[in-house]
């Protein structure tokens, strides 16, 4: 499975099971088929403690995500955890940390 999904009280936590995002692990489509985004939440984890590299497809991947909720539920938050640190700089340069809560390993 490419993510384990955890509902805890009105937020959602995503831990990502692989070690590469690069666009063709469909995370939006299984958020999409587990019917997460139908829930009533009021926040999104995303865990990347195994991710070790994310390519511009798979930071497409979240902003589609971020997308999707800021037109349904404009007061979404979204919290980045055990990201790699090297991806978390990637994340400050393209100024994703102005939309989510990053935390580095």
């Amino acid at each position: 499975m490419i993510a384990d999904v955890e509902f805890i009280q009105d937020a959602v936590k995503i831990k990502i099971n692989e070690t590469k995002i690069d666009g063709q692990n469909s995370i939006f489509e299984l958020l999409i088929e587990k019917k997460i985004l139908t829930k009533k939440i009021e926040k999104i984890i995303i865990d990347f403690e195994n991710v070790i590299y994310i390519n511009s497809l798979g930071i497409a991947e979240f902003i589609s995500l971020m997308r999707y909720y800021s037109e349904k539920r404009p007061k979404m938050k979204y919290k980045f955890i055990n990201v790699d640190k090297k991806i978390s700089k990637i994340f400050k340069m393209i100024e994703l940390d102005n939309i989510a809560d990053i935390e580095s390993k």
